[in-house]
């Protein structure tokens, strides 16, 4: 998990961590709302995701890939080396979440790079 959120900050894609545990009708919510177009899932899930793949429009591909990690990078994208063109700016967008819904349905706030560093020079100083 680590590497693939590294992995979409240098590629400037912005992550959207899910609740395994979500219900099918609270992923296709996040996943629509959101406008994924990429799903990482864990092995297991296909009785759960593809359903939901079906009726999301914005979801170009769905990887299943082994609980331990090994080998997905090779599957999701290829054995072709990728090295990002891009240059992480402060403002750009890191990381996807969602509010709880406490006066309505949940809504997705990104949080900027610079931000997400913010965070967690605060969470070390604590």
């Amino acid at each position: 998990m680590v590497l693939l959120y590294l992995g979409c900050v240098r590629s400037r894609i912005i992550a959207l961590p899910i609740n395994p545990v979500y219900s099918e009708e609270e992923l296709r919510y996040f996943l629509s709302d959101s406008g994924a177009r990429f799903l990482i899932a864990e092995e297991g899930t296909q009785s759960v995701i593809d359903p939901i793949q079906r009726s999301l429009m914005s979801v170009e591909k769905v990887v299943h890939v082994d609980p331990s990690g090994r080998g997905w990078v090779e599957h999701a994208v290829g054995t072709q080396p990728f090295v990002s063109s891009f240059a992480v700016q402060p403002d750009n967008g890191a990381i996807m979440l969602y509010t709880s819904g406490t006066t309505g349905p949940p809504k997705g706030c990104i949080m900027s790079q610079k931000s997400c560093v913010i965070n967690l020079q605060r969470v070390i100083e604590a």
